[in-house]
């Protein structure tokens, strides 16, 4: 009897587990489908679960409803429409190419900066706002994609916008208030009534 009462206590533990490797597998299942990518595991306890996908990211789920599994995971960074809006820019200066913005994310609380590479060897450097807009710098060369990713040196900033403030960088005279009338232009002669 004691071996008896030892299997139906293990076969009870079984199904209470299957009840939990349900919502684990309809989870894994909803997400991989939803993300387009495999999920390896999802293991739950209570209503806080997490997923891995098959590249090691591990994603907090969290249990909302009971029937049918209804549930949440934190913000995610999904890769593929921000490839999308790298090639719309790409398109628009007719520098159609392939595109690699990586694999899936956790958003960042702040907006996220990714670097996408570009199949000719540049860089697509891209700022995700939180509201979701998405800012794209095209760098179309290994080179200038190199020195983007440079850090900047603040002397030499400072140098070159100072550069940029005075007239004489652009080659152009002084314009504004306090420019001296033209040397080459009379000045109208005063009018007397009559």
């Amino acid at each position: 009897m004691r071996v008896l009462a030892a299997t139906l206590a293990l076969i009870a533990t079984a199904a209470c587990g299957r009840g939990e490797d349900r919502v684990a597998a309809a989870i894994r299942r909803d997400l991989a489908r939803e993300l387009g990518e495999p999920i390896r595991q999802v293991r739950c306890r209570g209503a806080a679960c997490e997923a891995e996908t098959a590249a090691g990211l591990r994603i907090a789920v969290t249990l909302t409803g009971r029937a049918p599994v209804a549930w949440e995971t934190v913000d995610l960074l999904d890769p593929r429409p921000i490839a999308a809006e790298v090639h719309a820019a790409l398109a628009s200066v007719g520098a159609e190419q392939g595109v690699d913005c990586g694999p899936l994310r956790l958003a960042g609380a702040a907006g996220d900066r990714l670097e996408c590479a570009l199949a000719g060897g540049g860089a697509a450097f891209v700022e995700v706002a939180t509201d979701g807009a998405v800012d794209v710098e095209l760098a179309m060369t290994a080179a200038i994609a190199d020195a983007r990713r440079a850090p900047a040196d603040p002397a030499d900033l400072e140098r070159q916008s100072r550069a940029l403030d005075t007239d004489e960088a652009e080659g152009e005279e002084p314009d504004g208030d306090d420019a001296p009338p033209d040397a080459g232009v009379d000045a109208p002669a005063p009018t007397t009534g009559g």
